[in-house]
Order: structure tokens, then C-alpha cells, then sequence
């Protein structure tokens, strides 16, 4: 993460602290026994573009943690 905000440039303007506090913020909700991903800000969807993460990836990771974790 941290090499991939450098060469993106997110260095220059927030700390690695700043840019993982905002994409901690993504939730994972069940609805109907499936899980979602609640909305994205404008925020998290600039920092995933520029460190060039995938959507669905990220998206694909938080319901598989949300899933690990029973909740």
C-alpha cells in the first residue's frame, strides 16, 4: 500500500495514516443473507483509483474478511 500511494503521488498531499483511515471507512453489510458493499465516497473511489486497486478486488476482499469474521 504504502509504495503503491507513493508512485501514485498520494504522498504529496496525506500521510499513509490519512489514506488508510479513509479506506477503513468501507463497510460490508448482510442483506438477505448476501453481503454488500455499502456506498463509496468520492474520497476512497480517487485513492483506489490512483493506487489503480480494482474496485471489484477491494470489493471481493472486505466481504471475504466481513464473512471470516462472522458478521
Amino acid at each position: 500500500m504504502l509504495r503503491r500511494a507513493r508512485e501514485a503521488g498520494l504522498l504529496d498531499k496525506k500521510s499513509i495514516e490519512e489514506i488508510l483511515m479513509e479506506l477503513a471507512k468501507l463497510r460490508a453489510v448482510k442483506i438477505g443473507g448476501k453481503w454488500r458493499l455499502t456506498e463509496i465516497s468520492k474520497k476512497q473511489r480517487t485513492i483506489l483509483e490512483k493506487m489503480e486497486l480494482e474496485f471489484q478486488s477491494m470489493q471481493t476482499w472486505l466481504l471475504e474478511r466481513a464473512e471470516f469474521r462472522g458478521e
